[in-house]
């Protein structure tokens, strides 16, 4: 999700100075729109440093919308910076207008919200936006790599293995939960750190 957003800011006009001096090293933009190997591409580039390098923070307003592909467990350093805990969350956001009401109630109980608070109809979606018609099939390319469970799908996993760790109430995918017991994930784990080549 995080990628399609990013590519398809990547073809608006109004990010062409930005995406001229952000993106000319990249090598994901000389594959076909809709391909895997564009998305596989996407993974080694953004491993590889060149993408990191766009943006240092993961709340800058870069017109590229680069902070869609950072963590999730970012927010907690930033929370922490200010003392404040995070104390739930959403884990889907299917049904949002019907669910964000409810979840707000539940997590401010001291909160005396105005009456018929959550009851009302959900919000009318006029429109969507550009990069959910994924209109060049970039999401759809996603999609295919992680169903095909090979070694993009893998590293996905261990990219996102501190959200799974922080956000205990997400159901780990079973392909992750197969790499977070393999040996060599565990040996990396516990062993010394060490630079590694992340294209591999």
């Amino acid at each position: 999700s995080g990628y399609n957003e990013v590519d398809t800011r990547y073809e608006d006009p109004r990010t062409k100075v930005d995406r001229e001096a952000a993106f000319e090293s990249l090598v994901f933009t000389r594959y076909r729109h809709g391909s895997r190997r564009r998305f596989e591409q996407f993974v080694v580039d953004f491993l590889s440093g060149p993408i990191i390098e766009v943006v240092k923070s993961p709340f800058n307003t870069h017109p590229l919308k680069l902070p869609h592909i950072y963590l999730m467990s970012g927010i907690l350093v930033e929370l922490a910076k200010v003392n404040v805990t995070l104390t739930n969350y959403l884990t889907s956001l299917h049904n949002l207008t019907w669910h964000w009401p409810e979840f707000v109630v539940s997590s401010c109980p001291d909160v005396d919200f105005p009456e018929g608070f959550g009851t009302q109809q959900p919000l009318q979606l006029e429109d969507q936006k550009t990069s959910s018609k994924d209109l060049k099939g970039d999401y759809d390319a996603a999609k295919r790599v992680w169903s095909e469970g090979g070694i993009t799908a893998q590293v996905l996993c261990i990219l996102h293995v501190m959200d799974y760790a922080c956000f205990d109430k997400f159901e780990i995918p079973l392909l992750c939960r197969d790499v977070y017991t393999e040996d060599e994930f565990l040996s990396a784990l516990t062993s010394d750190n060490e630079e590694v080549d992340p294209a591999k």
